[in-house]
């Protein structure tokens, strides 16, 4: 699998916005639906100008914040269908829809409500992501020694 080389430039950056807003897909999803989109950015490349570039990190905070009133509209018309996927019979023959499925919505609309809450601070850092990398926090004393051998 090739890797397209997109330069940045303002154009493609609110090219890249629009999509943004106007989908409840992830950045992921949304670089694979345009892939055959010449000045449409990978997903690495996306990360990389966000981490470069503070005017496009700025320009996305508020395609975000579009996206999030979407995702949750979305999600909402998903809850409040009348064709959810999730029925199920009791042994009495009622139709009722699937506890698990209720829930599985329910968290959905709690993790949107929490990344909706950390896009209206403005304190919230940028989001580093980097592909075959992996940061680990280093592990946590429980205790130390020399405090343990202080005390015999």
């Amino acid at each position: 699998m090739s890797s397209k080389i997109v330069s940045y430039s303002m154009k493609v950056a609110k090219k890249v916005c629009k999509a943004i807003e106007s989908s409840v897909l992830g950045i992921a999803d949304l670089c694979a639906e345009n892939k055959d989109d010449v000045d449409f950015p990978a997903v690495t490349t996306y990360y990389n100008w966000q981490n470069r570039y503070p005017q496009f990190r700025k320009m996305l905070r508020e395609s975000r914040k579009k996206q999030m009133r979407l995702r949750k509209e979305h999600l909402m018309d998903t809850i409040y269908s009348d064709t959810l996927p999730a029925r199920i019979s009791d042994r009495d023959g009622n139709e009722r829809y699937d506890p698990a499925y209720i829930n599985l919505l329910r968290l959905r609309f709690e993790t949107l409500n929490s990344i909706d809450k950390k896009l209206q601070s403005d304190t919230t850092p940028p989001m580093i992501v980097n592909y075959g990398e992996f940061k680990l926090q280093p592990p946590v004393k429980l205790y130390d020694k020399k405090q343990k051998k202080g005390k015999k």
